[in-house]
């Protein structure tokens, strides 16, 4: 079995996740007060452009692909192993950023309790001794994979948030490329695919 090419899978993997973070801050869309709060008790704001950027992206691959044909609309599904070992291993990158900045979290900035913040209730939770022992009792692959912020953001830049919006632009671009394999193996798309196909809307 061939290893997985990290430079095919970078090929695939990059230019989506940067594209959806540098369009998720340049498109604009509306403001609005969402549930979770931040330390002070205040709603943390998010923009709704999620769609938009989502769309963008995928119309770039479309046109890329199937209008100018720079790439091969079925290379995302040829590429499936590839794309995936390089996303994994970006999400192995990130993960250690957010466990090395939540390890510099100053002492008041930490947040051992079991809940954030929320509109219904923005007191800063009070931490009791059992949260505390279930937090020392983590471990540090508990930290890691689990987090140790609540909402992490680099100034406006919401990373939850970004990674639902890489994670569905990803799936499209995933199940359009299949979709276009099939139609380049078989000269047709079956059911199924198209079923598949037709829910993304």
């Amino acid at each position: 079995m061939e290893f997985p090419s990290f430079t095919r899978g970078a090929s695939i993997v990059v230019p989506v996740y940067i594209a959806c973070a540098l369009l998720s801050i340049s498109v604009p869309g509306k403001s609005v007060a969402g549930y979770a709060c931040d330390r002070r008790g205040k709603p943390l704001k998010y923009k709704l452009n999620g769609l938009y950027v989502m769309c963008i992206v995928v119309g770039c691959w479309a046109l890329l692909s199937i209008e100018l044909h720079v790439i091969q609309p079925e290379a995302i599904a040829e590429s499936m192993w590839d794309a995936l070992f390089v996303a994994n291993l970006a999400g192995l990158v990130g993960s250690a950023c957010m466990y090395v900045k939540g390890c510099n979290l100053s002492e008041d900035m930490k947040e051992p309790y079991s809940r954030c913040s929320t509109a219904d209730s923005p007191d800063k939770p009070k931490a009791s001794q059992k949260d505390y022992e279930l937090l020392q009792a983590r471990g540090f692959l508990g930290h890691f994979f689990g987090g140790q912020e609540f909402n992490p953001r680099i100034g406006p830049f919401d990373i939850k948030m970004y990674l639902y919006l890489v994670g569905a632009t990803c799936l499209v671009l995933n199940f359009l490329s299949a979709a276009a394999l099939q139609i380049k193996k078989d000269g047709s798309i079956s059911a199924a695919m198209l079923l598949y196909v037709s829910m993304l809307g």
